[in-house]
């Protein structure tokens, strides 16, 4: 089921999913931010489309439970992903990140394939796996501790024709979700659409 806009959903002990609206440039559909950690220093996967209203909403309520954002990481740069970073830096995000987001001086630091690294607040850690066919670019993250598996767009829970309408590479594609179902993920958390919570089956399929 899909929330409001903007409203913050608990996921697991470490997750939380921000719904942010279409509207900003290159974003077609609505897409999914999460909030990862249980301090007052959070990691945001992906940063939604730049629709203002949305994702400030959504850090107004993480402020009222004195939560800021600390780190970033992109699961690729298309719009729908990658355009509410520079809304975050006007409300004065200048934390480290990874992937396409960037430190204070705006420059950016890319993850490889293979590498790990912690949520900021410490509370649990990431490792990278890179999956091309839906872009060059993409990648996905599998939080261990939980057993879940950030997809951005490499798997989505929009209607078929709409995934289909967004692969470049059709074979880099194939090969990225056969690597991903041997992964095994408990539960799978999309760039959009509703959280498929049977990983394995929904791979199957």
């Amino acid at each position: 089921t899909e929330l409001p806009m903007a409203a913050i959903e608990q996921l697991t002990p470490l997750v939380q999913r921000i719904v942010v609206a279409k509207g900003g440039p290159y974003s077609r559909f609505a897409a999914n931010a999460y909030v990862v950690g249980t301090g007052a220093r959070a990691t945001l996967v992906d940063t939604g489309t730049g629709d203002a209203s949305s994702l400030e909403a959504a850090l107004s309520q993480l402020r009222a439970s004195n939560r800021v954002i600390a780190d970033v990481v992109l699961t690729h740069a298309h719009g729908g992903h990658a355009n509410g970073l520079m809304l975050l830096r006007k409300h004065g995000f200048e934390g480290s990140a990874e992937k396409v987001a960037g430190n204070p001086r705006g420059e950016l630091r890319f993850v490889a394939d293979g590498d790990s690294f912690t949520a900021a607040d410490g509370s649990t850690a990431f490792k990278v796996f890179h999956t091309p066919g839906h872009s060059e670019d993409s990648i996905c993250l599998l939080l261990q501790q939980e057993q879940l598996l950030f997809s951005g767009d490499a798997i989505s829970s929009l209607p078929t024709p709409s995934i289909h309408t967004l692969i470049e590479n059709l074979d880099q594609y194939t090969s990225s979700l056969k690597r991903l179902t041997a992964l095994g993920p408990r539960i799978i958390l999309p760039g959009h659409g509703p959280v498929i919570t049977d990983g394995l089956s929904y791979l199957a399929e």
